[in-house]
């Protein structure tokens, strides 16, 4: 699973970050990288993935049980390291790694001995390009003119309290409580409303295919030969995440 930057603040296990950058990484994880790389090369990042819901983590417990000392390698999920330039030559970097609570990091039987996580060696591996000498010196010009532009693009997550016993309810995004029962569920913004025709679900009937569709549909990868595990069985009982698309650019919420 890709690493985090930041050390929250610690509360039950769980991290209390105000753009819960944690929980982010992990649904950017489930939900961008197809099932190839998930069962093939994150592998070596720690992330293995249970068919068998019933034995939740066993997978991932087994090579731990193996040895007390685990070798992993993951990259850091930082808005800088989320994209594809170069940094520049002579660049100081300050990078801070804190480790994330027991609880968090380690999911365990409660009635089994506690286990705690110790980083004993950590490295960091980064990845360099040797450059001509005629490249580098039009590379150092330019930077007598101006200084070095990375576009990046920022995303956050923030978490949100749901009480039950409710079925309707108008919130602005990201800042009041939402239903536990939805039957419904639109975005408005800039004028324009999302979905244009709206949703009316029904689970206990089996009445959700249009917003499975649409979240597949705008994570890009309906009716395509890719997929990031997520089942439409899935999306009914443990996996219900509502995908919209906003703008021209393909962004996504």
């Amino acid at each position: 699973m890709p690493t985090t930057m930041n050390d929250p603040k610690k509360k039950e296990g769980w991290p209390n970050e105000p753009n819960k950058r944690c929980d982010k990484v992990y649904l950017d994880t489930e939900l961008s990288y197809p099932i190839a790389a998930k069962d093939a090369y994150f592998g070596v990042a720690g992330y293995f993935r249970d068919t068998d819901l019933s034995k939740v983590n066993d997978k991932r417990r087994k090579p731990l049980a193996e040895s007390k000392a685990y070798q992993t390698i993951s990259k850091l999920s930082a808005d800088i390291f989320n994209q594809d330039l170069y940094m520049i030559s002579n660049v100081e970097i300050d990078i801070e790694l804190a480790l994330q609570s027991d609880d968090f990091m380690l999911h365990q039987e409660k009635e089994k001995d506690k286990f705690v996580l110790e980083i004993s060696d950590c490295r960091l591996i980064v990845k360099t390009v040797d450059l001509m000498d005629g490249l580098s010196l039009d590379i150092a010009r330019k930077l007598d003119v101006e200084p070095a532009r990375y576009g990046i693009r920022k995303s956050f997550m923030k978490s949100l309290f749901i009480t039950g016993g409710r079925y309707d309810f108008s919130a602005n995004l990201f800042t009041e409580e939402v239903p536990r029962r939805v039957r419904d569920i639109e975005l408005t913004a800039s004028g324009r409303t999302y979905p244009q025709y709206p949703y009316n679900l029904d689970y206990k009937n089996n009445n959700y295919a249009r917003a499975y569709h649409d979240a597949q549909e705008h994570l890009g990868l309906a009716c395509t030969t890719e997929s990031n595990g997520l089942s439409y069985s899935m999306f009914k009982t443990d996996f219900c995440l509502y995908v919209f698309q906003m703008t021209n650019a393909q962004c996504c919420l």
